[in-house]
C-alpha cells in the first residue's frame, strides 16, 4: 500500500518561536499568490505552518478558507516535496475574489519548485 496522504499533528508548524525563526533564517520564495519560506529541520518529515495577517484578510470565514485550501494542498502534494524542512506558506495580497482548490494547488506548486522543494 502506497504513502497515507493524511496531515498529522507533528507535521504541523506551531508555536510564535518556531515562526520568527522562519521568518528571520529561512530561504524565502515569491509566488504569484503565496510566500513560501523554507529552512532545513534536521527531521524525517517535512512541518508546515500557514501565516495569514487579518490586516490582508479582514474577514476571519475567508481566512480560514484560504487555510483549509493551503492544508488540502500540501496534504494531497507532500510526498512530490522533498523531506526534512520547515515550510512556511503565507498568501500574498488580499482576497478580493473567490479563489478555488485548483487556483490554489497551481500557484502553491508553482512556488514549491520556484524553491527547489519538488522532488
Amino acid at each position: 500500500m502506497g504513502k497515507t496522504l493524511s496531515l498529522k499533528r507533528q507535521e504541523r508548524l506551531k508555536g510564535n518561536p518556531r515562526f520568527k525563526v522562519l521568518k528571520e533564517k529561512a530561504k524565502i520564495v515569491y509566488g504569484a499568490s503565496f510566500t513560501v519560506s523554507t529552512l532545513p529541520n534536521n527531521l524525517s518529515f517535512n512541518r508546515v505552518g500557514i501565516s495569514i495577517s487579518s490586516r490582508r484578510i479582514p474577514k476571519s470565514v475567508e481566512r480560514n478558507r484560504i487555510k483549509r485550501l493551503i492544508r488540502e494542498t500540501y496534504r494531497l502534494n507532500k510526498n512530490k516535496l522533498k523531506i526534512g524542512f520547515d515550510i512556511l506558506v503565507k498568501p500574498r495580497g488580499t482576497s478580493k475574489t473567490k479563489i478555488g482548490l485548483k487556483q490554489v494547488e497551481t500557484d502553491l506548486m508553482a512556488a514549491f519548485k520556484k524553491s527547489n522543494m519538488l522532488i
